[in-house]
């Protein structure tokens, strides 16, 4: 069949399951921000809508298992689409799909152009009714729809459970263009994922189900099952702490802890889930986002409890992560995600609103299950080995040290960071960095304003430093200069203050490019020096370090990535002759930088410096809250309370000239 008419062929089917179903599309749901309970398609991009219960009542089937038919007859249960006339490939063998080592058609696994549609089995397609699916090799499923959903973009989305016996689900999608299927087979750890192929035909494919969804993920220990019964999610009793790592970002990574009721075609079979609230105090709540904010520090993505960011920000820029106790989704699992749905959210399977769900309560267990959640919808697979062979690597070393993948079970190490397989036996070797700030994803890095050589170097002054920066890509570094007419300079690089994955080491150069000095210890990730220099120019440069072997007990600098402060003392230059009187004042000249950097609690400083006989100074416009200005030594000090960047100008005068000089000063957390 050739591609235009195969794809008039789909549009066609699809084309009659929006009119066979026009009495839903008819249905619009009211408007209501995300947060109020109930999560459905949105109405428009960035603006989720809630479901009204006469509606779900129309679309959804009375229960699962309620209708007839377990083993009811073929004339009941229509096929979807034509079985496949031939199949290529080999069968998946998921015990070796992940081995770098196996032959690529055992790695795999199966397809088969689908050459037709059965239109008139899609155009009746409605909750309670059992279809057939058509699998590959003459195999076929049947299953029960529970939940068929449109939203008012033009897509039909249901969901459903598998019947005769057989354990799994399906989700299928329409646009009236496109057409896309899920069969998820757990007990067999198998997929079928039914999309467009490079030709624009529909392809059957079979994979490794882990490899579309996390399957499964474990938990840390403290995940418990939520009772059967729940009429209603509760609400937190924890007030939920507003917090923004980057307020100012496009992409969103919403974490809600506060208990939400969802229905979604692509969880628990369209069933309704009514997800309780996480039981943690807003005090661990705070600890968690500052724990996930670390891990995505490199990338432009706001991670946030803020539900107002998640409902302005665009569909296919945001994914929210459910954090609960009601393991619904994913029963006995530390959390769960499809693979790609941050970017294909609100396309094919995927609702505007599909969330990815994560169900430990402790503190580090929450931080890393979102962590990678979150990466799977970003289109990351799970870190593991080929020998012995596992789905989840638990990572190595020991004490201060000790190292794992966040897509493998990061719990209990002391640093967790993305990687690209340079254990020994790695069964995936993905560039995580990489894919995280592709364009499908579409925030990329951030950008610290630091240069990133000696040429590009970023001037400080002599006297207090506090800087803040951030490494955001491997072997990136972060370059200082100043220029000292000789004395002590002490320095110490800090990482994030909590759960870090940026392991700093600290250098200074000399103006020929010669280490004077460098700093990276064994056991800490911090780095310190302190060294007498001689009057000249030099550099101080901040980068990302590894620790011990890779392959066995530590890691490399891929993964060494995050924020950092760098403070101490660059000594000033010593005393100089005064110059003889001039004519007349000069002009003030300032000569401090333009650029400021300091942290939220910790002590800030900045000195204005400049030449032409000053003797006093100014500030206008608005200070960071809780720094204050001298404006006879034209020093301000003082420890910010409040993130974010603040412009002022900065004045120099003698008896009869000004000088003046704009100045940004960046607060971050």
């Amino acid at each position: 069949m050739s591609i235009v008419r195969n794809t008039k062929l789909r549009a066609a089917a699809a084309l009659m399951i929006l009119g066979s179903l026009g009495g839903l599309l008819a249905w619009r749901a009211q408007a209501q921000p995300h947060g109020s309970g109930t999560a459905a398609p949105s109405s428009a991009p960035g603006a989720p809508t809630a479901r009204s219960a006469a509606a779900e009542t129309a679309t959804a089937a009375p229960s699962p298992g309620a209708s007839a038919g377990e083993g009811g007859s073929s004339a009941k249960a229509p096929a979807l689409w034509k079985p496949p006339a031939v199949t290529q490939g080999t069968k998946l063998d998921t015990r070796v799909a992940t081995d770098p080592a196996a032959p690529e058609e055992a790695r795999r696994g199966r397809r088969a152009v689908i050459d037709g549609l059965s239109v008139a089995a899609i155009e009746d397609l409605k909750a309670g009714q059992e279809v057939t699916l058509p699998l590959l090799g003459g195999d076929s499923v049947r299953g029960r729809v529970n939940l068929v959903q449109p939203d008012s973009t033009g897509w039909i989305r249901a969901g459903g459970e598998l019947t005769g016996g057989q354990r799994g689900s399906f989700t299928l999608g329409t646009n009236g263009l496109d057409l896309a299927a899920l069969v998820q087979l757990p007990d067999d750890n198998l997929a079928y994922e039914l999309a467009p192929g490079a030709d624009g035909r529909l392809v059957l494919s079979e994979k490794r189900l882990s490899d579309v969804v996390c399957f499964p993920m474990p938990g840390d220990g403290r995940t418990q099952q939520a009772p059967a019964a729940q009429p209603a999610a509760s609400t937190s009793s924890a007030a939920v702490p507003v917090l923004s790592s980057r307020p100012a970002a496009t992409a969103v990574l919403y974490m809600d802890f506060d208990g939400e009721v969802v229905s979604d075609p692509a969880w628990a079979k369209g069933a309704t889930i009514a997800a309780q609230a996480s039981p943690l105090t807003s005090d661990e709540i705070a600890q968690v986002w500052k724990r996930v904010k670390e891990d995505y520090a490199p990338f432009n993505i706001d991670v946030t409890t803020d539900v107002s960011r998640y409902n302005n920000a665009p569909v296919g820029r945001r994914i929210r992560v459910i954090v609960t106790p009601t393991d619904t989704a994913s029963p006995g699992s530390g959390g769960v995600a499809y693979v790609n749905s941050f970017a294909q959210a609100g396309t094919r399977i995927f609702s505007s609103t599909i969330p990815a769900w994560v169900f430990n309560q402790s503190v580090e267990g929450v931080a890393e299950a979102i962590s990678h959640e979150a990466g799977h919808t970003f289109g990351l697979s799970h870190d593991g080995r080929t020998s012995p062979a596992e789905e989840y690597y638990r990572g190595q070393g020991s004490g201060a040290t000790s190292w794992a993948p966040i897509m493998g079970a990061a719990y209990g190490v002391a640093i967790t960071q993305w990687s690209k397989g340079e254990y020994a036996n790695a069964n995936n070797h993905e560039d995580d960095v990489a894919i995280i700030g592709n364009t499908t994803n579409g925030f990329g890095f951030v950008s610290d304003g630091v240069g990133g050589n000696a040429a590009s170097a970023t001037s400080v002054s002599g006297g207090a430093l506090n800087q803040a920066g951030v490494i955001a890509q491997t072997g990136r570094a972060d370059w200082f200069r100043f220029t000292t007419g000789g004395g002590t300079l002490t320095l110490t690089a800090n990482p994030a203050p909590v759960r870090p994955n940026l392991d700093v080491q600290l250098q200074v150069f000399d103006s020929a490019g010669n280490v004077v000095m460098q700093s990276s210890p064994d056991q800490t990730f911090n780095a310190s020096l302190s060294i007498s220099l001689a009057a000249g120019t030099y550099y101080t440069v901040v980068q990302g370090v590894g620790h011990g072997n890779p392959l066995t007990d530590g890691y490399s600098n891929y993964g060494s990535l995050g924020a950092y402060t760098l403070t101490g003392t660059i000594p000033v230059s010593g005393p100089q002759p005064p110059p003889p009187p001039p004519a007349q004042d000069p002009t003030p000249s300032i000569t401090s930088s333009n650029r400021a950097n300091g942290n939220v609690g910790v002590p800030f400083s900045y000195q204005i410096a400049a030449t032409g006989g000053v003797y006093q100074y100014a500030v206008t416009g608005a200070l960071p809250p809780g720094v204050s200005f001298d404006k006879k030594t034209g020093f301000l000090s003082g420890t910010p309370t409040s993130a974010g960047n603040y412009y002022v100008e900065v004045w120099a005068a003698n008896a009869t000239k000004v000088g003046h000089l704009p100045v940004t000063i960046g607060i971050y957390w």
